[in-house]
Parts: C-alpha cells; structure tokens; sequence
C-alpha cells in the first residue's frame, strides 16, 4: 500500500498545492497533502474496472496476491468473490474528518468523501457502475 499512497501523493499533492496558492492561501497551513491523497485513492479505487480494460492497474502486488487476485484476472474483470475486500483493505488508509480552511481544498475534501461513502455503499464493488457519479453530488457539493 505505501507505494500506492506515494503514487497518489505525488500525482496529487503539487496541483492541490497550486490551486492553494492560486487561490491565495499558503500550502504549508493547509491538510493539502492529506487531502491530495485521500481524493487520489478515492480515484484509483473508484476507477479499478476502467484501468483494467486498458490493461492498467494501480494496485499493489502484495494487496493482489493475500487475495488470490492475478493482474490477469482483473484485466479481464474476472474477479474473485472476495475482490470487494481487497478494495475495502485499500480503503483503510483513507482519511476521514478533514476540515480543510481554504475553499478549494475543502470542496476537493467533500467530493473525495462522498466517492468513498459511494464505493462503501455498494460494498466496495468496483464494477458497480453506480460508484461513479453518486446520487446528488453536486447538492452535495453544495452544502459542504
């Protein structure tokens, strides 16, 4: 999982840190890196069965084997009964409750959250087609 976690924080970290600065905050005095990585795995857990019809997969080797899980099994989207959790193991090093000062971020925060609720409510099964656009997203958005 940490390589997985480093894949999230330094595809992530330096835009979220640009759109900090951009909308005139510091960085360095927000959960940007936390944030960054939480609304990267939410992607990459979210987008499992897509990366695998193009032969791409972002999980880790070790996750895939304590499962029985072959990288040819999942790029065929033949997966075994207990895929779902693996997905929720993966999902473990989210971190909830963030409370993020500046605007952006807090909003970047509130969508990673509610695509890790989604994927939780449909017991983290990646081929549930409903885990990418969750019902009221946008109102959702809204309130946070």
């Amino acid at each position: 999982m940490e390589g997985l976690l480093k894949y999230c924080d330094y595809t992530t970290t330096p835009i979220l840190s640009l759109a900090v600065l951009i909308t005139g905050d510091d960085p360095a005095e927000e959960l940007v890196q936390t944030v960054a990585i939480n609304y990267a795995l939410a992607g990459v857990l979210r987008s499992v069965a897509f990366h695998a019809k193009s032969r791409q997969r972002f999980l880790p080797d070790d996750l895939l084997q304590k499962y029985g899980q072959s990288g040819g099994q999942l790029y065929e989207l033949k997966l075994k009964e207990n895929f779902p959790e693996l997905i929720q193991e993966a999902a473990q090093s989210y971190v909830w409750g963030l409370k993020p000062e500046n605007k952006f971020l807090r909003a970047t925060s509130r969508l990673a959250d509610i695509y890790m609720k989604s994927l939780k409510k449909r017991r983290y099964d990646v081929l549930d087609m409903r885990i990418q656009s969750p019902a009221f997203k946008e109102l959702r958005l809204l309130w946070s």
